[in-house]
């Protein structure tokens, strides 16, 4: 076989390593020798981190090999696509992040619960009670029911 033909790429969904196609049928990744890959026809056509990004949403072979397919042959659709799941993820790590609770005080999410203490005024009155503390500014609060 003549070095000049370009038979493509493959990347491996398991490692990420990224290979040339030596023949026409691709058998494995030639790193960890895994079969679930895709097959790139000419160059590598994705950027690394939309690909990372696809993965975030399946990491099925027929899916990701779709959307090579369908980046190479229609690539208005194809970013259409890429659009949508980028602001799906993002909305997705906003609600995982407004889900955290938060001192009322400074905002901080670095929050630790703990029995009430010991105090002056009122002794052990109340002592074994829990609280929220805020590791950031000190603040305390009763948690939410």
């Amino acid at each position: 076989m003549d070095d000049s033909t370009n038979l493509g790429y493959y990347y491996c969904i398991d490692c990420k390593h990224i290979g040339r196609l030596t023949n026409m049928y691709f058998d494995k990744c030639e790193k960890c020798i895994s079969d679930n890959c895709i097959i790139f026809h000419n160059k590598i056509t994705i950027p690394l981190y939309e690909i990372d990004m696809l993965k975030q949403v399946s990491r099925d072979k027929k899916f990701l090999q779709a959307m090579v397919d369908l980046q190479e042959n229609d690539i208005i659709e194809y970013q259409m696509r890429i659009n949508q799941i980028e602001q799906q993820i993002n909305i997705q790590k906003h609600q995982s992040q407004s889900n955290q609770p938060r001192c009322p005080k400074c905002g901080s999410t670095a929050i630790s619960t703990g029995a009430r203490g010991v105090n002056y005024l009122w002794g052990f009155i109340g002592a074994s009670k829990t609280v929220n503390r805020c590791s950031n500014c000190g603040h305390t609060w009763k948690p939410r029911g």
